[in-house]
């Protein structure tokens, strides 16, 4: 077996359970054309409009995968002296390392999410992936990935 094979095996015996979700088209919110970002205050203040939940897009198509990865709150990554965490860490950021797929095993390369789009769902609460460095022997075996948690009540 190879090494992501074998951490794969681990992280679907002994990982947490989270759900990628990856969307795809759709038209931008109204309130990210206005702010030109996520807006909680705008969609309070127009509560007839659809909510686009923080990802700033509505009507997208979305895939949703099972997965598995070993995931920490954010008091760990102050310690984890390998990597440079970019930015000011928040108490509800987490860290995730992994992750396979629960269907088949599969290792799944979290690195092209788009931070507008897409989202890492644990414990119910929905996270953009803020900053991913790979973990290699000779290919990428997992990944080290900040979690940000969406906060829709800004």
């Amino acid at each position: 077996m190879t090494d992501r094979e074998l951490f794969c095996r681990d992280l679907l015996q002994h990982g947490a359970r989270i759900t990628i979700v990856r969307q795809s088209g759709g038209t931008v919110c109204p309130c990210t054309a206005k702010t030109g970002q996520y807006s909680p205050a705008w969609h309070r203040e127009h509560p007839a409009e659809p909510d686009c939940g923080g990802l700033e897009r509505l009507n997208t198509e979305a895939v949703t995968i099972p997965a598995r990865a070993f995931v920490f709150n954010y008091t760990l990554m102050k310690n984890f002296c390998r990597h440079k965490i970019i930015g000011q860490v928040s108490r509800k950021d987490m860290m995730l390392i992994g992750t396979a797929a629960e269907a088949d095993g599969l290792f799944i390369d979290l690195g092209d999410m788009d931070e507008k789009r897409d989202v890492v769902i644990y414990n119910n609460e929905r996270f953009k992936v803020k900053q991913y460095d790979a973990l290699n022997t000779d290919a990428p075996v997992a990944q080290f990935v900040i979690l940000r948690q969406i906060d829709v009540e800004e």
